[in-house]
C-alpha cells in the first residue's frame, strides 16, 4: 500500500491546484442521461438507499427515479435492522424500498443476508443471534431466517447479496466469524437455502478491496470456482469498490482483469458499492478520472451493474462518525465532507456523473 500512496502523493499532488471540472447541466427530465444510456447499453446503474429516501415528496426519491435504474437496500435488510429480537421483524423499511422499486420499474438488490466480516458486532448480526453459541441452534436460526426473508420478497427482489465480505480485509484468507458455528461449508449452505426460498432470484457473493489486493482477488476467484464446480447456486460476484484506502486510483486493468476472470467462471459481475471521496491528495478532477476509469473498465469487461453507495453527497455513510472512527485512513486522506458520489448535496449531477455517462456511452463491450 505504501507504494500506491507514494504514487498518489506525486500524481494527485501535481494536479491539486487545477480548477475543478465543470458539472453537466442540471437535468429536469423524467429520465436523465445516466439512466438513459444505461438502459441503451443494457447495464444497471444503481444507488444504495434508505427508507426515508422514498417517503412521499422526498427529493431523494425523485433523484433516484430520474438518474438510476436499480436500487440497493443500504441498511434495511441487514439482520441487525430487520430482526432485532427473536420475535420482532422490522419489515417496514425494507417493504417501503421494495414497493418503491416495484412502482418505478427499478431493479432491486437485497443487501445483505450474512455480513461475515462484521458478524461479531451490531453491523453484521443482532446481539441475540451472536449469543446463540450452540452450533445447531445458530445454524437452524440462520437458515430459517434466510428462508423467511427470501420467502417474503420472492419474485420482487431480483438480486440478493447472500454472503458479504467473507474474506479478511487485506488478505486472501476467509475471515474467522460467528458463521463458523455453521461449519466449514456455511457459504454453500447459505446459497442453497436462499435458492430454495426463491429459485428465480440471482444470488451474489459481495466482497471489498479485491481490486486492490492481488492475493484477495486470487482467493475470491478460487472460492467462486470451487462453489461453481460443486453446483452451488451462485450467480454473481459483487466488487464493492469503496475507494477509501488510498487516494491513488486503482491500478489500470485491475478491475477489468478481475471482472474477466470471474465472468469466465460463468457468473455475472457488478460494481456494487462504489464511492470515491475527495481530499488533499485526491481533488475533484482525480475523482472524475477515477469514476471514468472504473466505469470504462467495468463496461469493457462485461459487468452488469454499477451501483454507487448513496444518492447524493449530503447523505453519505463516509461522513458519519462511525465510518471515520472505523477507518483511520478516511480522516487521514479524505475531507469532511468527503463528497464521494455522482450527485452533489443538492442532488445535482457532478462532473463525475458526466464522466460515467461518457464511459458508458463510448466504451466498447467485450467481444
Amino acid at each position: 500500500m505504501g507504494g500506491a500512496i507514494t504514487v498518489a502523493l506525486l500524481a494527485v499532488g501535481l494536479a491539486a491546484c487545477s480548477p475543478p471540472p465543470p458539472a453537466p447541466p442540471e437535468c429536469t427530465e423524467p429520465v436523465c442521461p445516466l439512466a438513459e444510456v444505461a438502459r441503451v447499453r443494457g447495464i444497471r446503474v444503481g444507488a444504495a438507499i434508505e427508507s426515508y429516501h422514498v417517503t412521499p415528496g422526498s427529493p431523494y426519491g425523485d433523484a433516484v427515479r430520474r438518474h438510476f435504474t436499480s436500487v440497493t437496500t443500504e441498511n434495511a435488510l441487514k439482520l441487525s435492522v430487520l430482526r432485532p429480537t427473536p420475535t420482532t421483524w422490522n419489515w417496514g423499511p425494507a417493504d417501503s424500498i421494495v414497493d418503491f422499486a416495484d412502482a418505478n420499474d427499478l431493479t432491486m438488490r437485497g443487501h445483505t443476508l450474512a455480513w461475515v466480516n462484521e458478524s461479531s458486532n451490531q453491523n453484521g448480526l443482532p446481539q441475540w443471534m451472536r449469543d446463540l453459541t450452540d452450533p445447531a441452534t445458530f445454524r437452524a436460526t440462520m437458515l430459517s431466517t434466510v428462508s423467511e426473508v427470501l420467502g417474503r420478497y420472492r419474485g420482487r427482489v431480483d438480486n440478493w447479496d447472500v454472503v458479504n465480505e467473507p474474506f479478511e480485509y487485506p488478505f486472501g484468507l476467509l475471515a474467522p466469524s460467528v458463521f463458523d458455528r455453521m461449519g466449514p461449508d456455511y457459504i454453500a449452505e447459505l446459497f442453497i437455502a436462499a435458492h430454495a426460498a426463491d429459485p428465480d432470484a440471482k444470488l451474489w457473493l459481495n466482497e471489498i478491496f479485491a481490486e486492490l489486493f492481488p492475493a484477495k482477488a486470487d482467493a475470491l476467484v478460487a472460492l467462486v470456482a470451487s462453489l461453481r464446480s460443486r453446483g452451488v447456486p451462485i450467480h454473481g460476484v459483487g466488487l464493492q469498490t469503496h475507494l477509501t484506502l488510498t487516494p491513488a486510483p486503482p491500478n489500470p486493468g485491475s478491475i477489468s482483469g478481475l471482472v474477466t476472470r470471474l465472468r469466465n467462471l460463468g457468473v455475472d459481475v457488478a460494481i456494487t458499492e462504489l464511492d470515491v471521496p475527495v481530499g488533499p491528495l485526491r481533488n475533484e478532477q482525480a475523482q472524475v478520472d477515477i469514476y471514468r476509469q472504473v466505469a470504462a473498465e467495468c463496461v469493457a469487461a462485461g459487468c452488469s451493474e454499477i451501483t454507487v453507495w448513496g444518492v447524493g453527497d449530503g447523505d453519505t455513510w463516509l461522513d458519519t462518525p462511525g465510518a471515520r472512527a472505523g477507518n483511520p485512513l478516511l480522516p487521514l486522506f479524505f475531507s469532511l465532507p468527503s463528497t464521494p458520489l455522482l450527485l452533489d448535496a443538492d442532488l445535482r449531477p457532478k462532473a463525475a456523473y458526466a464522466a460515467v455517462v461518457e464511459a458508458l456511452r463510448n466504451t466498447p463491450s467485450p467481444p
